[in-house]
């Protein structure tokens, strides 16, 4: 449990995770795949968020703005 004034590792484990990804994924072409996929997440939120999802797309919808990251990492990287 973090005391006062401590520092908060989400932060920058939210962008490290994502680059370090890259780093070793770094493809272009999948990176456009995970981007395409991520968008579509991010565009029918309020759709999917309102249906019942199986546990694989709820677990991809809870961290979709996580895998936009991913994706864009890894296009920079390839």
């Amino acid at each position: 449990v973090g005391r006062y004034e401590e520092i908060n590792p989400a932060v920058y484990s939210v962008i490290t995770f994502p680059f370090l990804f890259a780093v070793m994924f770094g493809d272009w072409g999948h990176g456009i795949c995970l981007l395409l996929g991520a968008l579509f997440l991010i565009l029918r939120e309020k759709k999917l968020s309102s249906q019942k999802l199986d546990s694989f797309t709820e677990m991809a919808f809870g961290g979709r703005y996580v895998i936009l990251l991913m994706a864009l990492f890894s296009i920079y990287c390839g």
